[in-house]
């Protein structure tokens, strides 16, 4: 008994967001490396991940996944290159994901639209949405919050000693 325990070797204990991080950095790099697109698609795959972190607004990792994961499952659906998919294609998928998802679908398919229309904007180079996707609507829920509903700076600041990792304090 007491012998194992001197031979334990502490482990250092990583933060929240490292750990993270490295998580989506994993699954960013295995679906750019994904078996079940065809090889077309892979390669217009990487190069808008080069894109989005060379050019992108977007900085959050989270929101850089899943830009990709949607486009891969999209590829996934239809096996040929990106820039040979139609209107119809689309609508397909968009009928697809209606039938497979039913019970939580609505933020899912709205995410989906998204994504994919951003995805065939950054395609086509094109300052607008190419007919392909410009159709897709997706349905964003108004905003409600009225500032008398907002907390304060010091209820703000209350809360704050009550988060643990970066990611929560901000």
């Amino acid at each position: 008994g007491d012998n194992m325990k001197s031979k334990l070797i502490p482990i250092k204990r990583e933060d929240y967001d490292t750990i993270r991080r490295r998580n989506y950095e994993r699954w960013i790099d295995s679906i750019l490396r994904c078996k079940t697109l065809i090889e077309d698609q892979r390669k217009v795959l990487q190069d808008y991940h080069r894109s989005i972190k060379l050019n992108s607004r977007v900085t959050s990792i989270g929101t850089v996944y899943n830009y990709l994961r949607h486009v891969k499952l999209l590829g996934e659906f239809r096996k040929k290159p990106f820039n040979e998919f139609t209107k119809e294609d689309i609508e397909e998928y968009m009928l697809y994901l209606q039938r497979k998802d039913k019970p939580n679908n609505a933020n899912q398919i709205n995410q989906t639209m998204i994504f994919v229309k951003a995805f065939f904007k950054w395609l086509y180079q094109t300052d607008t949405y190419p007919d392909i996707v410009k159709w897709m609507k997706p349905k964003l829920k108004p905003n409600k919050l009225r500032y008398e509903d907002l907390i304060t700076w010091e209820e703000t600041l209350d809360l704050m000693k009550f988060c643990y990792s970066a990611r929560d304090r901000c």
